[in-house]
Formats: C-alpha cells, structure tokens, sequence
C-alpha cells in the first residue's frame, strides 16, 4: 500500500488540486458559465458555477479509476503486451489533459484568459 502511493502521489496531486482551486477561488466565479454558443458567438445555453466546474475533476477520477481497475479487468498480460509500459504514460496523460482544461475552465471563469 505504501508503494502505491509512493507511485501514484503525482497523479493524485493532479485528481486533488481541481477541488482545492475551486475551495480557494468559489466566491470570485461567475454563477453562470456559457457551455453553447451559436455560430455568431452568442451564448445559447449556460450552467450554473458548479456543474461548470465539478464536471471535469469528477471525469477525471472516474477516468482514473476506471485506468487503475481496468487491467484486474482485463487479462494483465493483454495490457501488457498492447501497451507495455506506455500504459501509465497513458493513464497520467489523461489526468493531465484533463486537469490542462479544468484550469482553462477555471482561468476563463477568473477573467485570466
């Protein structure tokens, strides 16, 4: 158990830091965020500061999850001869990518971008 976490302390820095962002900035968000615009750039459709944010930090432990799980699922050696070890790679990449467009999310929302 200690070797798990040992391994996975970098990507559950990067599950965790969505929820202390959002814990420190809440009250400087917007209530509403846009989530459609038109082809003129007009927004159609907006959501409220929670769905808007929580959305991608909970993908991302499900994504997580279901990557951490997936070879007890699978046959281990299946996952290992596809991916060998890019599969980590993989598995970090995607909490990477989501993290990257949470905080695009999280930056538009603080007029940073």
């Amino acid at each position: 158990m200690k070797d798990f976490f040992k391994r996975e302390y970098p990507t559950i820095l990067m599950l965790l830091l969505p929820f202390l962002l959002i814990f420190i900035f809440w009250n400087d968000l917007p209530e509403t965020y846009p989530i459609n615009w038109s082809i003129s750039a007009d927004n159609q459709l907006s959501t409220g500061k929670g769905t808007a944010l929580f959305f991608i930090p909970l993908l991302n432990i499900f994504f997580y999850i279901m990557f951490l799980f997936l070879p007890r699922i699978v046959i281990r050696d299946e996952i290992k001869s596809i991916f060998g070890k890019s599969y980590n790679i993989l598995r970090n990449s995607v909490c990477g990518f989501l993290l990257i467009v949470f905080m695009i999310i999280l930056f538009i929302g603080l007029d940073i971008l």
